[in-house]
């Protein structure tokens, strides 16, 4: 098995010559143009001549047989792009019967959800409808900048009139990654001789780019679902579902540092939360529109302080870290304050990643406090600033002590998620996270990492994955958490139980399982955050 980042400064030259001859060019999904054409028809419905043109992205019109005519209400046809794609959708209007007409766009991740009266989601708990172009007449027409989709596989073109409306050229343009001039030049690659891990690798490098987008295209709360829009500004730089989340960072800016190295949308993440800091050092649990209401999360607050130390590991940009390092000390020592007497943080906010609530001397939390000032201690002696070290090192050290004494339940060789829960009590009160991050911050190490490790793989759902017990419903299989298990079984020295989990749970089910396929998903955020680190 082999991995090979390319350093960022090689000659663009120099990288694609040698892209173009090894084999891990295959895997690579990413489009090496940013006009996008549907590969397949899903369905047609109503009276549809001609649906086949639309697969077709040359013609405009220029011959009859590239265009495809809706005929009466309710005609529709739904393309198929063989996977998830984001951007925006261009047309080309060759003839209307009746002098203008309309003509609407509906979109979809899974088949599942296709429809010609409406969309999946934009906003929880309800579809949106279609994007309509009405009154068109012959001509070229295109999504507005604020009308960028993504991600969705499928695309169902929608008419509405008793008229006829004959229409060719249906293409997207494939606005993620908007800081890359050839989305599939990547500067690092992996390759190894197992199929399964080099397509999840890739599959995960390919989420990451759709996953990133243009920062003023950012989350619209509140928008209609009629003519729905993304038109905030969330940063300098863009993320995934349109507001940066810095739990989401920790997994998903190593893999980009190791695929794609696009420092700066990271970087401009970053910045857009510590834009929102506290003078008493508080950060934001996200980005704006949601850092104005000011939600406050423990393991949020610590996680964007771990993404800084994450950025200037694989960046090595010490101005960077200069420009942020008295706000990130500020951060720092904000939640040693709740470090009481127990040795312990004693968590009092509930918001987390979707968990059941945070409540007492929590086991994640504290695992990844822990975690942050180990990292704080390494970037205090690369800045050569100790002002600091000595209450770090103290509050730190006695974390460990306090989680076993008061969290470790020899039993079941996991610890509780907190200390007001009883021994032996339900598996769901032995959270997936918080056990994972006790191994990858050192909490757990040696027979006690192997153990929890062994804990974690016994409670495995196959086909389908790791649950992550802690979330609300107590049996969601989560690769955002379960990101954190894999770190957690190779630290503990099983890295046989990781690949195990890894193509079981990324590879045969969630890129080759029929009800994925069906779904045509690269998994994304929360119940799918992302994959594998990515």
């Amino acid at each position: 098995m082999r991995f090979l980042p390319v350093p960022v400064c090689m000659q663009w030259a120099l990288l694609a010559s040698a892209a173009a001859d090894v084999p891990y060019q295959e895997y690579i999904l990413a489009p090496t143009t940013r006009v996008l054409s549907p590969v397949s028809i899903y369905q047609t419905g109503g009276d549809v001549q001609n649906a086949a043109a639309l697969l077709h992205p040359i013609g405009a019109g220029a011959q009859s047989n590239w265009s495809t005519t809706f005929s009466g209400n309710g005609s529709y046809v739904t393309l198929d792009f063989g996977k998830n794609i984001a951007g925006g959708v261009s047309f080309h209007v060759d003839a209307v019967s009746g002098g203008s007409d309309s003509i609407g766009f509906t979109f979809s991740e899974s088949s599942m959800y296709i429809s010609a009266q409406h969309c999946d989601a934009v906003q929880d708990g309800a579809f949106d409808l279609p994007q309509w172009f009405n009154n068109t007449t012959p001509g070229h027409y295109e999504a507005g900048h604020e009308f960028q989709r993504g991600a969705f596989r499928y695309l169902t073109v929608v008419h509405n009139s008793t008229e006829a409306i004959s229409i060719s050229n249906v293409t997207v343009y494939w606005a993620a990654s908007p800081e890359m001039a050839n989305p599939a030049a990547y500067t690092g690659y992996f390759h190894s001789d197992n199929d399964k891990l080099n397509r999840v690798w890739y599959a995960g490098a390919y989420t990451n780019q759709i996953c990133s987008a243009d920062p003023t295209t950012g989350v619209a709360l509140g928008a209609p679902f009629a003519g729905w829009y993304y038109n905030y500004t969330v940063s300098n730089g863009g993320k995934r579902d349109r507001v940066v989340w810095p739990g989401d960072i920790v997994i998903s800016g190593p893999s980009i540092f190791v695929s794609t190295n696009s420092l700066e949308p990271i970087r401009n993440a970053i910045d857009s939360l510590f834009l929102y800091q506290k003078v008493d050092g508080r950060l934001p649990a996200a980005g704006y529109p949601l850092a104005q209401l000011f939600a406050w999360s423990f393991t949020y607050h610590c996680h964007t302080l771990n993404d800084v130390y994450d950025y200037y590991m694989f960046s090595g940009d010490i101005d960077y870290l200069r420009s942020l390092w008295e706000q990130y000390k500020l951060g720092v020592n904000y939640p040693l304050q709740f470090i009481d007497s127990s040795g312990l943080a004693n968590v009092t906010t509930i918001s987390d990643w979707g968990r059941g609530g945070m409540s007492g001397h929590n086991i994640e939390a504290n695992s990844i406090l822990f975690h942050t000032l180990q990292n704080a201690l390494k970037l205090a002696a690369i800045m050569n600033d100790t002002s600091e070290s000595s209450r770090w090192e103290l509050s730190a050290a006695g974390i460990p002590i306090a989680a076993d004494n008061l969290l470790w339940d020899e039993s079941v060789s996991l610890y509780r998620d907190n200390d007001t829960i009883a021994y032996g009590s339900p598996a769901t009160s032995y959270p997936q996270d918080g056990n994972s991050w006790a191994v990858i911050a050192g909490i757990a190490n040696g027979t006690r990492a192997a153990a929890i490790s062994d804990a974690l793989k016994a409670r495995w759902i196959r086909p389908y994955g790791a649950p992550a017990v802690e979330a609300n419903d107590g049996d969601t299989i989560s690769p955002f958490a379960t990101g954190f298990e894999l770190r957690a079984h190779f630290m503990a020295g099983h890295p046989d139980s990781a690949l195990d989990l890894m193509e079981f749970m990324w590879a045969d089910y969630m890129l080759d399982d029929p009800l994925m396929r069906m779904a045509g998903l690269l998994p994304r955020h929360h119940c799918s955050h992302s994959m594998l680190g990515a």
